[in-house]
């Protein structure tokens, strides 16, 4: 709770969720600069605001903001476990999802994904038991959080129309007016564009927007990489097997029975994959993807054990599996030491992110101890933003001056550069610098450099 933020709640969401706190909360997009709401709605932001009104503006605030939502998430799948399947299914889910690496490492983190999954998740519950006017409320939350939510619709409507096509209901409910609320994340997002074009001049942010691609081969490339994360990376190798399994014994022995819900769980997935394929990869994107398999997984194995009670050991299994992932440990090696420690970075889907942290924290610390208030340093992408503000959790003593990234650069006294981080720049080549120190462990290398003359 009390680490300093990391990438990407440090260097874009903490710090929105702290400018709406200093400059007024809002949820329109004139209430966050550009380059702090990156073009997407500000529920998120205004959350995280609010929590820090509440909780006090400093990394604790921002991590039991996070935590909260975790927990709602997980109080939510056991409700609608519960209502759908069973008791012990409920608890079953809750208790793999915690277990799960990328769930456990981003349930303090000031990141949209879990506060995502929570809404998605509530949204299509409440179309499937056709409370439309909820699923209009809940798919309204979950499109402002991020636009990931834009497939909500799609998803709701296509397992819709499986159900019926196998069911073949002989008395249809027929259509009801307010089905049409189907429709309601695509006019909210809709409206926020147009807002946003008045208000920034643009629909989409030029950044984003680049990063959207329709080529079949990236698809394809980014749809194996999502599966191969989903099903055999952090230990859930065990949890397809065990899967495989267990539908295998209910086939053949014909002990399950088709359940509408478990379709819309499914349509989930699919559509999360599908929609990640065609965006920036991020593998925590699949949060609320892998949930609806989890919940899955624990009623085919508690409606399996019924019959056949040795089943239970793959309880376990699943488990420890999860567990011994938590640390970027891979049960199913999917990176070896050819690849550049970039390549084989885990972000922050699992907590080995601590070990990026420490070692920001180290370099933090050995410049502080040679600087004064008129150093100028040059630091990139993640790290940059550990100097700038003592509210991000890092050792701040001294006020430091950051020069901006350039082509070229120089003029600094110390250049401190992650890796893996952002490669926009370049540093004086030959003799012009010198190491004076680096740190580095399993997840992270920062070279920190100084001229070996005056610029």
């Amino acid at each position: 709770m009390q680490l300093p933020y990391f990438w990407d709640e440090l260097g874009v969401y903490s710090r929105a969720g702290l400018y709406l706190h200093d400059n007024g909360l809002g949820l329109l997009p004139k209430n966050l600069p550009p380059e702090l709401s990156r073009g997407h709605p500000l529920l998120f932001s205004f959350i995280h605001g609010c929590g820090y009104f509440i909780f006090g503006d400093g990394v604790v605030g921002g991590h039991i903001t996070g935590l909260i939502i975790a927990l709602f998430l997980l109080l939510s799948i056991y409700k609608i476990a519960y209502h759908h399947f069973d008791q012990k299914t409920a608890l079953l889910s809750v208790m793999l999802v915690i277990v799960q690496p990328v769930f456990f490492a981003q349930s303090i983190l000031v990141l949209p994904e879990i506060c995502l999954a929570l809404f998605m998740l509530w949204a299509i519950h409440y179309w499937s038991i056709r409370k439309y006017g909820w699923y209009a409320l809940m798919s309204t939350a979950a499109i402002l959080i991020k636009e990931t939510a834009i497939i909500i619709p799609v998803v709701v409507i296509t397992a819709s129309i499986i159900n019926w096509l196998v069911q073949r209901p002989k008395k249809s409910s027929g259509f009801q007016w307010k089905q049409l609320l189907v429709v309601t994340p695509f006019l909210i997002f809709g409206l926020f564009l147009i807002i946003q074009r008045q208000q920034n001049g643009w629909y989409l942010f030029p950044l984003h927007g680049e990063n959207v691609d329709f080529k079949i081969k990236k698809i394809i490339e980014f749809g194996i990489d999502f599966m191969s994360f989903t099903f055999i990376e952090q230990g859930r190798l065990v949890l397809l097997a065990a899967g495989l399994v267990i539908a295998i014994i209910l086939l053949y022995k014909k002990l399950g029975h088709y359940h509408n819900f478990t379709t819309y769980l499914f349509m989930l997935f699919v559509g999360g994959i599908l929609f990640s394929s065609l965006n920036f990869f991020m593998n925590r994107y699949l949060v609320f993807a892998i949930i609806p398999l989890i919940i899955v997984f624990a009623h085919l194995l508690i409606t399996a054990v019924a019959t056949y009670r040795w089943l239970y050991v793959f309880v376990p299994l699943v488990f420890f599996a999860g567990m011994i992932s938590m640390y970027g440990y891979e049960l199913y090696p999917v990176s070896d030491e050819t690849m550049s420690m970039e390549a084989k970075f885990h972000y922050d889907e699992d907590m080995s992110y601590i070990y990026f942290l420490d070692a920001q924290i180290e370099a933090v610390n050995f410049v502080n101890e040679r600087a004064n208030n008129t150093t100028q340093f040059f630091v990139n992408f993640p790290m940059v933003f550990a100097f700038n503000e003592p509210r991000f959790g890092f050792p701040v003593s001294k006020t430091k001056t950051i020069i901006q990234v350039k082509t070229k650069q120089k003029g600094f006294e110390y250049a401190i550069i992650s890796n893996p981080g952002s490669y926009d720049f370049k540093l004086p080549e030959g003799d012009s610098l010198r190491l004076v120190k680096m740190i580095k462990n399993e997840v992270v290398e920062i070279p920190i450099y100084e001229p070996n003359f005056e610029w």
